[in-house]
């Protein structure tokens, strides 16, 4: 049965043929019937291939791309065009617009062209519907580059079920818990979804593995948990999605380093003497300032309670000499009666 399972265009006498060089003596009416009884058919019909095996062996080549649309909080509708890599599940580029017109459709298409051709990934196959979207500009900017276009049939989302099936994990996940403003907003959140979903969202198909894993995911894969450790979370567009990733737990045992502590080595010492000096000269040049502006103040309150001519006088000597005429101001009482406030004195 494996090797019917395993070779579909071999029939009962090629079946019998390969058991005898195995040292198996059989007939190939007894294969036929063991064949039979376990629901396997005869070589013409194991021989045709569904699509669902066409896919499988020609994954890795094979691009599907599809159209979701988005409403706005104003009411407006915004298309998202999206390219997807069958075999690996990844996500290969995105874009939205309010009007996907021909000359934007043929835009992207050289983009993908530029960004497969960069990361060295071949591309045999397109897979995509009957959308009048797809023109036919659309088809030759791909057929140029030696990429054939298969087009699904008519009302059938299962021939393009992995496209259909990112489309609606996006919508769960992520679209349907935010309120999207405008295209520059959907950008950026699809931008954050498409890295989580390549570097860090496990699929089933893939054996719970990600896509295009990331070198964290990496380094944990096999490793048992070290036993001091903890799960740290990580948030992504506010909280509606939740990354998960092991951390050490901080021991309470070893002090912290911090400024003035006694430095291990010459340059750990020569950083903290740096920082000592910065921080004091940052400290003595606030006071400074701050106690300039005190006292400039508290003399100007003190000279406008003086009479006209003697605030002409202390003017110019704060002019000349600024220091000891505030000192001069600030130990003089002048006596009540001579209190004048000249209008002028104010402006």
């Amino acid at each position: 049965m494996r090797l019917a399972r395993e070779n579909t265009s071999w029939g009962y006498v090629r079946i019998v043929g390969e058991l005898r060089k195995l040292g198996i003596n059989v007939s190939a009416t007894l294969v036929r019937s063991v064949l039979a009884e376990a629901g396997i058919p005869p070589a013409p019909q194991r021989d045709r291939t569904s699509w669902r095996t066409f896919l499988r062996q020609h994954g890795d080549s094979m691009l599907a791309c599809d159209f979701l649309t988005v409403d706005t909080v104003w009411l407006r509708r915004l298309h998202v065009l999206v390219f997807l890599t069958i075999g690996s599940r990844r996500v290969e580029y995105v874009a939205c617009t309010s009007n996907p017109d021909t000359a934007w459709m043929l835009q992207q298409a050289r983009n993908l062209l530029v960004d497969l051709d960069d990361r060295d990934r071949p591309v045999r196959s397109l897979i995509h519907d009957r959308d009048s979207k797809f023109s036919a500009a659309f088809d030759a900017v791909f057929s140029g580059e030696g990429v054939r276009i298969v087009r699904t049939p008519v009302r059938a989302p299962n021939a393009n079920a992995h496209v259909e099936r990112w489309v609606g994990s996006v919508r769960r996940e992520c679209l349907d818990r935010l309120l999207i403003l405008g295209r520059r907003q959907l950008e950026y959140v699809l931008r954050i979804y498409v890295q989580h979903y390549n570097g860090r969202r496990p699929h089933r198909a893939l054996g719970l593995e990600p896509p295009d894993p990331t070198p964290a995911v990496l380094a944990a894969r096999g490793d048992p948990p070290a036993p001091l450790t903890t799960l740290r979370r990580r948030d992504l567009l506010g909280g509606p999605i939740h990354e998960y990733q092991l951390a050490a737990r901080p021991s309470f045992h070893t002090p912290r380093p911090f400024v003035g502590s006694r430095a291990t080595s010459l340059q750990e010492r020569d950083t903290q003497r740096k920082l000592e000096v910065v921080v004091r000269l940052r400290v003595l040049w606030i006071g400074a300032y701050r106690s300039r502006h005190r006292n400039r103040d508290q003399g100007r309150h003190l000279l406008l309670r003086l009479p006209r001519a003697q605030q002409e006088r202390t003017r110019s000597r704060l002019r000349h000499e600024p220091e000891p005429a505030l000192r001069r101001l600030h130990t003089r009482d002048p006596p009540m009666g001579s209190l004048h406030l000249p209008m002028s004195a104010s402006s």
